[in-house]
């Protein structure tokens, strides 16, 4: 079952590389070390879209405990958020 969220939901990044992937992220109390990166897309909408301007670096990312995820980072603000959880 995969679980998704629009908005995202909040989580802390550790070590980000030259490239805009974490090495680590937080979320629910537990640190989730990063194994590898599947995939890497940012997204742009201009200031005149509905939902006015967007900035975002996507990547999917397998952890070290096996888990398959979407995190993204709004370029705006550098907040890091889990768009997407795969079982």
């Amino acid at each position: 079952m995969t679980k998704a969220w629009a908005e995202g939901l909040p989580v802390r990044v550790e070590t980000v590389s030259a490239d805009g992937v974490p090495a680590a992220f937080g979320w629910q109390g537990q640190t989730h070390a990063v194994e590898r990166l599947v995939q890497r897309w940012e997204v742009e909408t201009d200031w005149w879209a509905e939902e006015g301007e967007t900035r975002r670096l996507f990547v999917t990312l397998i952890t070290k405990t096996g888990l398959l995820c979407v995190l993204f980072c709004d370029l705006m603000t550098g907040e890091w958020r889990l768009s997407r959880l795969y079982d």
